[in-house]
């Protein structure tokens, strides 16, 4: 059985908000967008509050409401575009998965650290 508040929104502060608050704020790019990186020119990871849990099945799973991604260019025109200065499409970069938080600092430090890891190796050939 799923928790009673399964679908609850919150803030970026972890506050319950009303679905037409959530709405809002998920209208708001710069609310929305907690961190946009450019790793170097074949990687970006962005970190994005979208306020609720959808793979939250027990109430005793804390909630987590942030999500940190690392995206690579893709030849794959189904991939999406980033609004980064370019037209090459992007898509999730499988050595990274996505990683969802509970708080934004736990958001920040972990998005920090992917892109200091891809900072870290080779950009050549990275492509796929």
């Amino acid at each position: 059985m799923l928790p009673d508040d399964f679908m609850q929104k919150f803030d970026r502060e972890g506050k319950p908000i009303s679905e037409e608050r959530w709405l809002e704020l998920l209208a708001d790019r710069e609310y929305r967008f907690v961190l946009q990186t450019k790793a170097h020119d074949d990687a970006v990871v962005i970190t994005i509050w979208d306020g609720y849990d959808p793979y939250r099945m027990r109430s005793e799973w804390p909630h987590l409401f942030f999500e940190t991604t690392a995206f690579r260019p893709s030849a794959d025109t189904s991939g999406a575009r980033l609004a980064l200065g370019d037209e090459r499409h992007w898509k999730a970069d499988r050595k990274f998965d996505s990683v969802r938080h509970g708080s934004e600092e736990s958001a920040r430090a972990y998005h920090l650290s992917v892109v200091e890891r891809i900072r870290s190796e080779p950009s050549e050939g990275q492509r796929y």
